[in-house]
């Protein structure tokens, strides 16, 4: 957690991405989060590059993968709802 944010990574699958070898800018946990499933798409997006810095992947939930991430963030660190 950095200043009390935690990270839901979304990266759109490009040379650009390549270039970071999946390696995390900061040290917070991280969802990475694909609306579409990488597996049934293009061979060139079935590899991952930033899911060595994540504690979890999703894909394939549609935009309901955000939601989904930010629960699991939160139960990672432990977060209560507020009432």
């Amino acid at each position: 957690m950095v200043n009390g944010h935690i990270g839901i990574q979304s990266i759109n699958q490009s040379v650009e991405a390549k270039q970071t070898n999946g390696a995390p800018v900061v040290n917070i946990p991280t969802v990475e989060v694909h609306i579409t499933n990488i597996n049934a798409r293009e061979s060139f997006r079935h590899h991952s590059f930033t899911a060595m810095a994540a504690f979890a992947s999703l894909a394939g939930f549609g935009i309901e993968g955000y939601r989904l991430a930010i629960t699991g963030l939160a139960a990672r660190i432990g977060a209560k709802a507020r009432s």
